[in-house]
Parts: C-alpha cells; structure tokens; sequence
C-alpha cells in the first residue's frame, strides 16, 4: 500500500479517483527541503484526486498538495 500525504485543495471538481489502494497521512511538513521531487505540476483546479492519480499513472508512490494547486510525486 502508498500513501499520501496532502492538504486540502481548493477548486470543486473532482477529475480522476485516487488509487484505492493508497491511504492518507494528513498534512505533513518536509522542514523546508523539498521531500517530493520526481515529478510536479500545477494547476487552479488541482484536487487531491487529481495528483494522486497523476502519480500513480506516472509509476510513483508518493503524493502531496502544496497551497492546493501544486502537485507532487516521488518513489521511496
């Protein structure tokens, strides 16, 4: 099982379901240093569905929002 980790987006349309198999972590602090760095997009009507799918179709593990737009993915 993945899991993510992302606050709550902004925005109200869903686009694609998140991996059923992932679990969410809740919001978690990187300390600064950017911990999710294999892939990233943005978009004004990003969902946490949205990017978790994103990720996951892109083969990676991870997920995370940041100011509810950006979308981030990485691989243990």
């Amino acid at each position: 099982s993945s899991t993510v980790s992302a606050a709550t987006p902004t925005g109200s349309s869903v686009l694609a379901a998140p991996p059923s198999d992932w679990t969410a972590s809740g919001c978690v602090s990187d300390g600064g240093a950017r911990a999710l760095t294999g892939f990233s997009t943005a978009s004004d009507s990003m969902t946490v569905a949205q990017c978790t799918s994103t990720c996951a179709q892109k083969g990676f593990t991870l997920a995370g929002l940041e100011y509810g737009r950006e979308c981030y993915c990485k691989s243990p």
